[in-house]
């Protein structure tokens, strides 16, 4: 078995303080940061379903805080309900409180293939179903149910120190990836399809090498909208020339056979010309339904493309273009020329055939119509190239954040029409920083807006005023804070400092309402004890006490992987590398919570290195006959010197000797 307790850097003695050598504790050089007990819990085994058995082991341990929950949803459907209430009653009994980890699910609605509206639906409906079983965990109470912001879909792939060349502050405001992202990922709104969006640089014809385009990811998101637009334009474009084209046709086809009805009005055709005349009418009427067809066409791309205008658009870019005088005028002109060049077609359409209708009326009536058309082609390109750009494709993590903040306030609302303010407490967890709301601004950002959003279904489908509602989504919707997930920040070369940058910004949001405690070297998600990596746990957890301390978040101490490979439990060591105070926490004259003070308070930083004296004594001093036979204290066992019995050499069931 080895031996860890070196890992943290301790005293001999319980008595004797002393600065902390190692890294992790440069916040407070004098150990002034501790981590009492009553905060801290520790995970059942997350690969079965009988939670009831894991919760009794981990209560074995001590602990006062357990969390619970496979991580595979078919595994927690196998969970009998019953054994959620007998959960609860056991940690009653023993003074615990639990806390659920649920099933690793996409929220947002991603999958293999790209988004759905359908699988988004479907895990809203089964994030309903576990918060209302997580409930029974704990009836009276808001039990913690924790949730990934993701399953694993990428937002970018970042690169530290990679910058643009000469990028002003305003510009880098502008940016809809961040700057040090060599990769985004932008997703098709309409499909749900994903595409990455590589940085490039790329040299210019005839230019010195030293003047490049720079081809930042919002770069490409910019131009594969645009060019996504300009397609669609170009499409409706083609069938209006396509429509103009056809009229041209039709009408040098009418002036070839302008004699020849004329023939067959007074009855002077020949069988050749009969069939000629056939074939003039059958090539109009083909082509009046071509025309017809690609009427029918521009106008559906059309309504395609004011469709995309409405719900794809800048709101700011959208607002500007209808407050332009020009388009004031613009769709009106628009409607009326397509409906005068429908009431020109049934026009000419009607007095086609009638022979009574003189020549010089059908053209006039044929020119009206090519006239109208070119009319309402022009209203249809002017209004083309006026319309904003709508953003089809938008980066995926701003994009999730709308999706995932939907699925949560809509099934916290579900849960508080059940449970009122007793429903279960819903705390995201980032994942890893690379994947969509996996840093602290993406975490921060889905919290608020799923709280605003939760707000208004409370304000208008509950009339609660917005101050209670504001009280009321800050105390079901929170976040979950990961100190090893967010040090994968390290594989992309980030810093320390960087790790502890985001961790301040979180614990500055005020939104933290559980913790998970584990340890990584930045490439891996490990699971190892604090300590034992460079995830600076202890700076992280003292960051969220300075800007967000908050007495009912718990801490839990995901050690997984130790335990798998080691066969330990992680927990004395989290004691030890936590600072963790022997003795609860205090209370002043005036009834408020005493500070930790290094100097008075014992840790168990250092204690597993004790070892009491014991010595054998001298020899055999105490009669065995006196205290066995006059006061049957027994002393079983006890060494003999000390007064314990020698057993005897018979054995037990006929007494006769074992020699």
């Amino acid at each position: 078995m080895g031996y860890y307790h070196n890992f943290t850097y301790g005293s001999s003695s319980p008595f004797e303080l002393k600065e902390s050598p190692i890294g992790y504790n440069e916040l407070n050089p004098n150990d002034n940061f501790a981590f009492y007990g009553k905060h801290m819990a520790i995970p059942g085994g997350v690969q079965t379903a009988n939670q009831l058995q894991e919760l009794s082991n981990s209560l074995n341990q001590g602990v006062v805080n357990v969390e619970l929950g496979p991580l595979q949803p078919d595994i927690l459907e196998q969970i009998p309900k019953q054994h959620f209430g007998e959960a609860y009653r056991l940690a009653k009994l023993s003074g615990a409180k639990i806390s659920m980890h649920g099933p690793i699910m996409d929220l947002g609605g991603f999958g293999q293939q790209g988004y759905s509206d359908a699988q988004r639906e479907y895990a809203e409906n089964q994030f309903k179903s576990i918060l209302e079983r997580a409930h029974d965990f704990d009836p009276t109470g808001n039990v913690p149910v924790v949730f990934h912001t993701t399953a694993g879909t990428p937002a970018f792939e970042l690169r530290k120190g990679h910058t643009i060349p000469g990028l002003t502050e305003e510009q880098r405001k502008q940016l809809k990836f961040p700057e040090d992202a060599y990769t985004g990922v932008a997703i098709n709104q309409i499909t749900g399809q994903i595409a990455p969006l590589q940085y490039e640089e790329r040299y210019k014809f005839g230019a010195d090498k030293e003047h490049k385009d720079i081809f930042h990811p919002t770069v490409r998101l910019e131009n594969l909208n645009e060019s996504e637009w300009d397609n669609e334009q170009l499409r409706v474009q083609t069938y209006l020339e396509d429509m103009r084209r056809i009229q041209e046709r039709m009408q040098g086809i009418a002036q070839q056979a302008e004699h020849l009805e004329y023939g067959k009005h007074h009855g002077v055709l020949n069988d050749e010309e009969q069939r000629r005349l056939v074939s003039y009418r059958r090539d109009l009427d083909v082509l009046q339904g071509h025309i017809k067809n690609l009427s029918q066409l521009s106008r559906s791309q059309l309504g395609d493309m004011w469709t995309k205008v409405e719900k794809y658009a800048d709101a700011d870019a959208k607002k500007k273009f209808f407050e332009e005088e020009h388009t004031k005028k613009l769709f009106p002109d628009a409607k009326e020329k397509w409906e005068q060049l429908q009431k020109a077609i049934k026009t000419y359409e009607a007095v086609e055939d009638n022979q009574r209708i003189t020549k010089e009326r059908k053209e006039e009536l044929a020119k009206d119509i090519g006239l109208r058309s070119e009319e309402y082609n022009k209203q249809v390109i002017t209004a083309m190239a006026h319309m904003p750009t709508p953003q089809v494709y938008r980066p995926v993590n701003d994009f999730a954040k709308e999706k995932v903040s939907d699925t949560v306030a809509s099934a916290v609302f579900y849960a508080y029409n059940q449970f009122k303010e007793n429903a279960p407490l819903v705390a995201l967890e980032n994942y890893y920083p690379d994947l969509v709301l996996g840093n602290a601004e993406g975490l921060r950002d889905v919290v608020l807006e799923s709280r605003k959003k939760f707000e208004n279904k409370l304000i208008k489908d509950r009339g609660i005023s917005e101050k209670e509602a504001q009280r009321i989504s800050a105390k079901l919707i929170g976040a979950t804070w990961d100190t090893g997930h967010i040090n994968t920040l390290r594989k992309s070369g980030y810093s320390h400092e960087d790790v502890l940058k985001e961790a301040e910004t979180i614990a500055k949001s005020g939104v933290v309402k559980h913790v998970h405690i584990n340890d990584t070297f930045g490439f891996t998600d490990s699971h190892l004890p604090p300590g034992m990596g460079n995830a600076g746990v202890n700076e992280q957890l003292a960051l969220l006490e300075k800007w967000d301390k908050n007495e009912l978040r718990r801490a839990v101490v995901e050690a997984g992987a130790f335990v798998a490979q080691f066969k330990q439990s992680p927990h004395l060591f989290g004691l030890e590398s936590l600072n963790t105070p022997i003795y609860q926490q205090l209370f002043d004259v005036k009834g408020a919570l005493m500070p930790f003070n290094p100097g008075v308070d014992l840790t168990w930083r250092g204690s597993t290195d004790i070892y009491d004296n014991y010595g054998s004594g001298f020899g055999n001093i105490l009669p065995e006959l006196h205290f066995r036979d006059f006061y049957g204290g027994g002393f079983a066992n006890l060494p003999n010197e000390l007064g314990g019995q020698i057993g005897g050499d018979k054995s037990r069931f006929a007494g006769t000797p074992n020699q």
